[in-house]
């Protein structure tokens, strides 16, 4: 797992809710929890679990207005587990100072440098006989893992369950595998929507065998873009030597497709003993984009810079010259990227999602002079 958040067995991990007859206390479930930690100078995720419900005392508001509480998970970043694991973590309610929610900054001043999750806000009016659910405000976070997706071959695996959950449970966006109906539904913000198997079938991009469901990703993702990394996509290694005096055209690469964003480096050398200096500059159909880059003799310096805006059609050039040297030699031309997509299955992620992989390379040319 990756993401901070409850671990929602059934939707109801260590859910905060009213009692049976309620009064000033609130019931914590049992379920487990991914917390983020930082000690020793590491920072990390840790699993903790609850494994009884927990019921925690509210304390009276006389106050004049409302006040509202924070429940946690906080794990004790200062103590050792002992043998039974179970001195770290514990489940708590964060007294408020006002009818806003705390904020995490405030709760953390409150509980200094442990890790912790907020299960809930609980709303304390002002002379609260009792806490009911209208006073309780739900701020978990289910914890997302990285194997719900994975690539190459791309398998999604969802949770199965024997009936549908009800609406109160769930979240716009939700999917799961009805295992007694034997289909995949999800929940659309109104209403479950059952994906219909005989029209989603095997070549369609869904594929079913036992608890497994495969999917075409590449059909799901859509808007395409190349974010710059240090994943190595395209390379015109071959040196090239100039003794001109002025910036000379010694190597090019045809951009075949849109680069959003690409590193590009190459290596500069001035292979003489002379006194003199090679320098070079990246060019873009003919005109400066890059910095000049320059070294003395005789030694080899690596380029690295990072461009915006290509298109396909372009030429990225590196033209180089010497001063008081012998010649200037490049080699190395390579483009780094990674492939991301900004659309799945028609909604706008907040970043692009990136595939380390070179299957969706589209070609580029190397036409050196």
């Amino acid at each position: 797992m990756n993401t901070q958040g409850a671990d929602w067995a059934d939707f109801i991990d260590l859910k905060v809710a009213q009692k049976s007859t309620p009064n000033m206390s609130v019931d914590v479930k049992v379920g487990a929890a991914l917390v983020e930690i930082t000690r020793s100078g590491a920072t990390f995720k840790v699993f903790a679990f609850n494994l009884a419900q927990v019921n925690l005392a509210i304390g009276s508001n006389s106050s004049g207005s409302n006040r509202v509480d924070a429940v946690i998970m906080r794990i004790d970043v200062d103590t050792d587990p002992n043998a039974l694991m179970n001195n770290i973590a514990t489940i708590q309610v964060v007294p408020g100072t006002g009818t806003s929610a705390l904020s995490d900054g405030a709760i953390q001043t409150a509980i200094g440098n442990d890790g912790f999750i907020r299960l809930a806000n609980v709303t304390v009016a002002n002379g609260a006989t009792s806490i009911v659910t209208a006073n309780i405000s739900d701020t978990r976070a289910r914890a997302a893992t990285t194997d719900q997706v994975t690539y190459s071959p791309t398998i999604i695996r969802f949770q199965i369950l024997a009936s549908d959950p009800s609406l109160s449970q769930i979240q716009h966006g939700d999917m799961w595998y009805n295992s007694t109906a034997e289909k995949i539904k999800y929940y659309d913000g109104v209403s479950v929507i059952t994906i219909n198997s005989v029209v989603y079938t095997a070549g369609d991009g869904i594929d079913i065998t036992s608890n497994i469901i495969s999917v075409d990703i590449i059909s799901l993702f859509t808007d395409r873009t190349i974010v710059a990394s240090e994943n190595l996509r395209w390379s015109n290694d071959a040196a090239k030597t100039t003794s001109a005096g002025s910036a000379t055209k010694v190597k090019e690469i045809l951009i075949g497709e849109d680069l959003d964003s690409v590193i590009v480096k190459f290596l500069l050398e001035e292979p003489s003993a002379n006194l003199g200096s090679a320098k070079a500059q990246v060019y873009k159909n003919g005109s400066p984009l890059g910095a000049e880059q320059t070294t003395a003799n005789p030694s080899t310096v690596l380029s690295s810079e990072t461009f915006t805006g290509l298109v396909a059609g372009d030429l990225l050039q590196i033209y180089a010259w010497q001063t008081n040297a012998t010649s200037s030699r490049v080699s190395n031309f390579r483009l780094y990227y990674n492939f991301g997509f900004a659309t799945l299955a028609g909604k706008t992620l907040g970043a692009p999602f990136e595939f380390n992989d070179n299957s969706f390379l589209v070609s580029h040319t190397n036409q050196d002079p």
